[in-house]
């Protein structure tokens, strides 16, 4: 405990006369230009023909196909350690109108109202995550009710192995 003393005391003698001198400026290789922890934001669109898609392959009992084009909407940003992270969605109605087509019985179902987030993670080190749900209400020309819910999520770890690859949908 004796020690400590007058370690404590030089400590603050240091202290106390480093702070009576006046600051020296950086410098000039050392002057930071810009935020060192920088976040970059991009945002854009794209469009997709509904029509390249492969079918629903049962959807009440037969094959559907989807008809149209769709305009997709993408926020990303990369982080200050590099990773890009990006969200998204659908908007149905910017080209018309979107139908769904029985292959079988040529019935014909247009979309009401239709909500498709999802997100996606981009890491440096290898590693990716897609996370999607697509909801989506369709009536034909009876009257008819179709309710499309189509859920992913796909995993790859840093090392290329692939930990989760499901994909569900029902249509109701």
């Amino acid at each position: 405990m004796r020690w400590r003393i007058p370690l404590v005391a030089a400590f603050a003698l240091i202290v106390a006369v480093s702070c009576d001198q006046q600051p020296v400026a950086p410098a000039a290789d050392q002057v930071v230009e810009g935020p060192v922890l920088k976040v970059e934001r991009d945002a854009y669109f794209f469009d997709v023909v509904l029509d390249l898609d492969a079918p629903y392959p049962d959807c009440l009992g037969e094959p559907m196909q989807n008809h149209g084009t769709v305009r997709g909407y993408v926020r990303e940003k990369i982080t200050p350690s590099g990773n890009l992270v990006a969200s998204g969605s659908v908007d149905y109605g910017y080209f018309g109108e979107v139908t769904l087509e029985g292959l079988w019985s040529g019935d014909i179902y247009t979309l009401q109202n239709g909500h498709n987030p999802w997100s996606e993670v981009i890491k440096v080190d290898g590693f990716y995550s897609l996370a999607y749900h697509w909801n989506e209400q369709y009536v034909n020309q009876d009257g008819d009710r179709l309710h499309l819910l189509l859920k992913g999520h796909f995993k790859v770890e840093s090392d290329g192995t692939v930990k989760i690859d499901r994909e569900s949908y029902t249509c109701n």
